[in-house]
């Protein structure tokens, strides 16, 4: 009792309370329900007087005191859930009816003994049944009739978990609700009381599941209600084995009751029966888990028998309940919990499924030969979906016991022979091609860990005598073709047996869904663990050769995979890693893997050239040229050591003898030597940036280097031999190397020159940070101030200096400090001029190859500051000086060229060149920035006066330089085919003839200079002569949802003016060009029309059918410019 209540209060609130039920439930009587009649006042006034009679029977359970009161108040309740009420009245009165049931299982708990009445009472209530469950019974029979549902059966353990298996597919009305809201609570309570009476009487379960054994045979011997009562009764009986299977021989007798009543006869109470039995595995129930799995997989067997021509009765009986079965299975695999019984589950799956493939080439056999074994195919299809729900919730397999690989083994040569693999087959369901997929994602490797031949022959699951040999001819066409014939295993297939072509194909279907389906990064590594595998090496048939041209095709799939993944930071580590492990496994032991390695090492930098100069690729394929160098002054005699490859999860195993210690050497030199070769040709600067970099990690680590380093020496080699020429030597072509000395051509100076002001500064910024401890803002601070002084004091040392300290502090603090990088971009515009441009790329380059994380916001600074003397119009970007005619001076004065500044622009262009090629394959963001950058720097002006670029021939190299920048972005897969796009393609060309709408002058650059802008000319010449095969329809967007950009299009177009008043005709080209007086136009250069012509304005709105003119207008201002050059 509580504390504080004495019995008087109790007795004064029961008999108040007792009053206040019996007022409600006359009320209740005289308006039982809600009618259409009812106004809202008296429906309102209903449904508190429900609420006041549940909360009445609360205070009523709470006032008991005895056993009497108990059974007293039990025989009330009992009396309330016999009455017969109409559907309406149920509707109305389901809470308080629900409450009914609920206060007879509460009773119990209070009172222990009055927990047989209880008991009894619900029994009744559920399996006599009740008038009110008989008439919501046949309503929703008749309901199901007339719309094709199926009953919904839901069992609900102790903790309130609930698991389903029939649903129906249209909305349940109000009666159904109630009905299964009803049945449900007074099965939930009849556990309860059951549970609370075994403190009282130990066989009391016991007693009641005989009862319900009795109740369920005389159901079926005639009874009106037989079906009502034998649902209820099996829920009821499947419920108390979750709710109580902890106590004694209770799932024994469930499991007996439902054994007697499966199938005899059958019906489709069977259904519910394999529900219940898949509740009880799922709620844990170890005393009968091992019998309900051998039921379910001798039905699963038997009712697939039964699908073939068999006229036993037997096996026909179980037709109706083996998607029952396949339902329950799909149950456990996603409910089971524990990966121990997860691992056991799936071994049980496959089995079944290897086993049903194994009865229907029986079957098959014993029936006429017009009956395949593929006949029988649909029997196992139906477990795929089954198999990766459970698949689903398991981490990868990696490392199987013999049994369970054998099992995968045969069903991926199952699904391999049954056509389960393909997609689209139009012979199996969709869904059963996606769960083959989910199953590749975490399966095992299929390795044979015995002798390959025999083991393939003897322990397959389909054996070579049970295939025609036109059968394997068939296999041995569709394996050639699957690996487009190559010609070294062409010869080795067409001998092979058919265990050997379903090896093979299992294993190419199972790793291309892999590659195709999984997110995990390093899925194509384990493929070299077939051509590691030791049994598949050593097979004399040349199993190796075509597992060899297996992993080339799914290698060709992955990197096509790869390539249309976005261009983000983390795509390009994902690329460095793969690059990390094949030059670990160029060094492996065996020889093929060595070359398989190279193999896919050079396809991947072909398809992903970023890699050549990629600073993480670079300091791997050093670390390991130091390890294998170090693997040579070890003793031949002891065991073979195996490194550690810092900075990845490899392991890097040398040779045993001293020999091919040495030949690997040799090889992985070479190879070395040909990327950095390859990547000193394609970013010179950024490579030599890497090296440099990595050579001050190796000064600044623990011991420093106290010791010969081999990768660095040969890298510090290769870049000082193809360092490229010096810019002089460079621009001047052959005929000046051929007369001058190796080492004045070689541009080594200044790689060395950056490597000391690298570390001098490093080491300075390093001592600062010492003395600025206590606060790194300031010692930033600082750095800032000392830099804006030096550029405007216009001082060349002290900027140099305070340009190098700023990028020491930025590298060497962690996170990104956006003020450093700020003055770091902006302060050469403070100070323009070459060197102090010269001092910033270097730092820049020094910046990006430290801190590769930093690039996008640096790249998003630089384009600012770039944009900054577009609008202080610097350089470049200057106003060009009035060009005066020559007879204006007198006999003493001699004329002298005004050319702009353009130096600076110069350095600063070749820097961004070669970051746009960088980006071009990394980046699309860092592409966006270089779009933006080239938009805002060309016009679509031809021949106004004051354009945006200097025309001056001194500007002409930085100008065609940054054109052919836009033109590479162009001509590649990096911009979709947008609008701006077409802005960018119209900018260029207008920007191209905007040079030759001026006078022609005499160059004002000399030597080295004049050839390396003619260099720059003959460079963006090829690029629009090349031009002409992306002048196609479908390249050309003229309209977009990015109206802003249609719109500055149109306005481009509409403010082009390219005749400005000049006259003439094709023959005149040459005049006209020549006068100075004319330098406002170009005039007969081309028609009366803007960039894009009217024609084509016109049909601008249009598809890609209506970009014909358009095409056609690019062509002709491409052909005029290649005839201007």
């Amino acid at each position: 009792m509580d504390a504080g209540v004495t019995s008087q209060l109790r007795t004064d609130v029961q008999a108040l309370v007792t009053r206040m039920y019996q007022d409600g439930q006359t009320t209740l009587q005289k308006e039982p329900a809600v009618s259409q009649k009812t106004d809202r006042h008296t429906a309102t006034r209903l449904a508190y007087t429900i609420q006041s009679n549940v909360a009445c029977m609360q205070l009523l359970l709470w006032a008991v005191q005895d056993e009497s009161e108990a059974e007293s108040l039990c025989n009330r309740l009992t009396e309330k859930i016999k009455a017969n009420h109409e559907c309406k009245v149920l509707i109305a009165q389901q809470p308080l009816l629900l409450a009914v049931l609920e206060t007879l299982g509460r009773l119990a708990e209070g009172f222990p003994i009055v927990g047989a009445s209880v008991v009894a009472s619900l029994r009744d209530f559920l399996v006599d049944p009740s008038p009110m469950l008989n008439k919501l019974h046949r309503y929703m029979t008749a309901e199901q009739t007339a719309k094709g549902g199926t009953l919904s059966i839901t069992v609900s353990t102790e903790d309130n978990k609930t698991y389903s298996q029939v649903t129906t597919d249209q909305p349940k009305s109000k009666l159904v609700i109630i009905f299964e809201n009803l049945r449900d609570g007074a099965i939930e309570n009849i556990c309860r009381a059951l549970k609370a009476h075994l403190q009282v009487d130990k066989e009391c379960v016991q007693a009641f599941l005989a009862s319900l054994s009795n109740r369920l045979y005389t159901a079926e011997m005639g009874d009106r209600e037989s079906t009502l009562t034998s649902v209820n009764t099996i829920l009821t009986v499947g419920h108390i084995a979750v709710t109580l299977k902890d106590t004694e021989k209770t799932l024994e007798s469930v499991l007996q009751i439902f054994h007697q009543r499966f199938c005899s006869p059958p019906s489709a109470l069977d259904v519910l029966i394999i529900d219940q039995l898949a509740c009880m595995i799922i709620a844990g129930c170890p005393a009968v888990h091992q019998e309900v799995m051998s039921m379910f997989n001798m039905i699963s067997i038997e009712s697939s028998s039964a699908y073939n021509k068999t006229s036993n009765d037997k096996l026909h009986g179980f037709r109706h309940v083996s998607l029952a079965v396949i339902n329950a299975f799909a149950n456990i695999a996603a409910n089971v919990e524990g990966e121990s019984e997860m691992h056991e589950l799936l071994v049980r799956l496959l089995e079944l499924f290897v086993q049903l493939g194994l009865e229907g080439k029986r079957a098959s056999e014993k029936t006429p030969a017009t009956l395949k074994a593929s006949s029988s195919a649909g029997n196992l299809g139906v477990l795929i979906p089954v198999i990766a729900v459970l698949i689903r919730r398991l981490p990868p397999i990696t490392d199987p016991k013999p049994r369970l690989q054998k099992l995968f083994r045969d069903f991926w040569l199952y699904c391999v022979v049954m056509g389960f693999a393909v997609e689209e087959s139009g012979l199996w369901p969709e869904e059963w091609f996606e769960g083959v997929c989910e199953i590749s994602v975490k399966s095992p490797r299929l390795i044979l860990r015995e002798h390959l031949s025999s083991e393939l022959q003897y322990t397959s699951a389909l054996k070579d005598d049970s295939v025609a040999p036109n059968e394997v001819n068939e296999l041995r066409t569709a394996l050639l073709t699957l690996l487009e014939s190559p010609p070294e295993v062409i010869p080795i297939v067409n001998k092979l047996n058919f265990a050997q072509c379903t090896y093979l194909l299992s294993v190419y279907k199972l790793e291309t869904l892999r590659i195709t389906q999984s997110s995990c990064v390093d899925t194509f590594h384990g493929l070299f663990l077939y051509l590691e595998n030791n049994m598949i090496i050593k097979d004399k048939a040349g199993m190796w050769q075509c597992i060899a041209a297996v992993t080339s095709k799914v290698f060709k799939i992955f990197l096509n995979k790869k390539a249309e993944m976005p261009k983000v930071k983390e795509h390009d580590e994902e690329l460095e890693m793969h690059a990390q492990f094949f030059l670990v496994k160029f060094n492996h032991i065996y020889k093929r893997i060595r070359r398989v390695a190279d193999k896919y090492l050079a396809a991947l930098v072909d398809r992903f050239p970023q890699l050549l100069w990629s600073g993480t690729v670079l300091k791997t394929m050093l670390d390991i040229l130091q390890l294998l160098s170090q693997s040579l002054d070890m003793d031949p005699n002891e065991e073979a050591p195996e490194f550690d490859v810092p900075g990845t999860e490899y392991k890097l195993r040398v040779m045993d003898n001293m020999a091919d210690r040495e030949s690997t050497v040799k090889d992985f030199v070479a190879r070395s030597i040909g990327i950095l070769q390859e990547s000193m040709r394609w970013a010179p600067s950024t490579t030599r940036s890497h090296i440099m970099q990595y050579l001050l990690q190796m000064d600044t680590m623990q011991g420093g280097l106290h010791r010969h380093h081999s990768g660095l020496a040969i890298a510090t080699e290769s870049v000082l031999n193809y360092a490229g020429f010096s810019r002089q030597s460079n621009a001047a072509g052959g005929i000046t190397l051929d007369h001058t000395s190796r080492y004045d051509n070689i541009d080594s100076s200044s790689f060395m020159a950056s490597l000391s002001m690298r570390s001098r500064y490093l080491g300075e910024v390093e001592g600062m940070k010492v003395v600025f401890s206590s606060g790194q803002d300031s010692l930033a601070s600082l750095l800032v101030r000392q830099l804006t002084q030096a550029a405007e004091n216009r001082d060349d040392n002290k900027f140099k200096q305070a340009m190098f300290r700023v990028t020491a502090l930025l590298i060497s603090t962690q996170g990104v400090n956006r003020q450093l990088l700020h003055s770091l971009c902006w302060a050469p515009i403070q100070y323009f001029v070459a060197g102090s441009l010269e001092a910033a790329v270097r730092c820049w380059e020094w910046l990006l190859a430290a801190r590769s994380d930093v690039s996008a916001q640096f790249m998003q600074e630089n384009s600012a500051s770039w944009q900054m003397t577009v609008d202080s119009r610097l350089g470049l970007f200057a106003i060009d000086s009035q060009q005066m005619s020559p007879l204006v001076y007198s006999q003493t004065e001699s004329p002298q060229p005004t050319p702009p500044s353009v130096l600076p622009h110069h350095i600063w262009t070749r820097f961004l060149c070669e970051r746009m090629e960088v980006a071009k394959y990394s980046s699309r963001e860092q592409v966006e920035v270089f779009v933006s950058m080239l938009q805002k720097s060309l016009t679509v002006n031809v021949g106004k006066p004051h354009n945006i670029m200097s025309r001056h021939v001194t500007a002409v190299g930085t100008r065609f330089r940054l054109l052919s920048m836009g033109m590479s972005l162009l001509q590649g897969d990096v911009l979709p085919n947008t609008t701006a796009k077409s802005v960018l393609r119209e900018r260029i060309y207008s920007t191209t003839l905007d040079y030759f709408s001026v006078a022609p002058m005499c160059p004002t650059q000399k030597g080295a200079d004049l050839c390396d802008d003619i260099m720059a000319l003959i460079k963006f010449w090829h690029s629009m002569h090349s031009d002409k095969k992306y002048l196609r329809p479908e390249n050309i967007t003229v309209t977009d949802t990015h109206s802003d950009v249609a719109s500055h299009m149109t306005a481009a177009a509409q403010h082009a003016d390219y005749h400005s008043g000049l006259t003439g005709d094709t023959g005149n080209l040459t005049g006209s060009m020549r006068s100075t007086q004319q330098t406002t136009g170009w005039m007969n250069t081309l028609s009366n029309k803007s960039t894009y012509s009217k024609k084509s304005s016109s049909v601008n709105r249009r598809t890609h059918g209506g970009n014909t003119g358009f095409v056609k207008d690019y062509i002709r201002k491409r052909t005029l410019i290649l005839f201007l050059w």
